[in-house]
C-alpha cells in the first residue's frame, strides 16, 4: 500500500488521529489513551472528545480506534458490538466503552476471540 498521502492531527494528550489514503480509500485511525479507572469526570470528558472526533470522519472510509482504554467490557454480548470472549467482570470504563461502541455501532473487537490463557493478563477489577 501507498502511504504517500496522510495527515494527523494531535487532538490532546489522550487522542490522536491519523488519516491515510490507499489505493481503496481513505483509513483513519485514531490513538487513544483514556484516563484511568476511577477518574470519572475525565472518562467523561474523553469520550465526548473522542466522540467528536468520530463524528468528523466520513461514513464511507475505514475506522480504527487503537490504543489503551482502561477497560474491562465483559463478556456479556451485545449482538455485533460486544462477544463472549471478553473478560468476567466489567468496570465502569468498560461500561462507558460498551455505550460508546452501541451508540456508533462499533465492534469490540478482542472479545470476538478467544485469546491464549498464558497471554491474558489476569486482574480483579471493580464491578459496577
Amino acid at each position: 500500500m501507498d502511504f504517500s498521502n496522510h495527515n494527523y492531527l494531535f487532538v490532546n494528550d489522550r487522542i490522536i488521529t491519523v488519516c491515510l489514503k490507499t489505493n481503496r480509500g481513505h483509513i483513519t485511525i485514531i490513538g487513544v489513551y483514556a484516563p484511568g479507572e476511577g477518574r470519572e469526570e475525565e472518562t467523561i470528558c474523553f469520550y465526548k472528545q473522542l466522540q467528536k472526533e468520530v463524528d468528523k470522519y466520513n461514513k464511507n472510509d475505514s475506522l480504527i480506534i487503537s490504543g489503551d482504554l482502561n477497560a474491562r467490557v465483559g463478556n456479556q454480548p451485545i449482538p455485533n458490538g460486544v462477544g463472549t470472549f471478553g473478560e468476567d467482570c466489567v468496570n465502569r470504563n468498560g461500561q462507558a466503552l460498551r455505550e460508546f461502541a452501541a451508540f456508533n455501532d462499533f465492534k469490540i473487537a478482542n472479545t470476538f476471540f478467544q485469546k491464549k490463557r498464558n497471554s491474558q493478563i489476569y486482574m480483579e477489577c471493580l464491578r459496577i
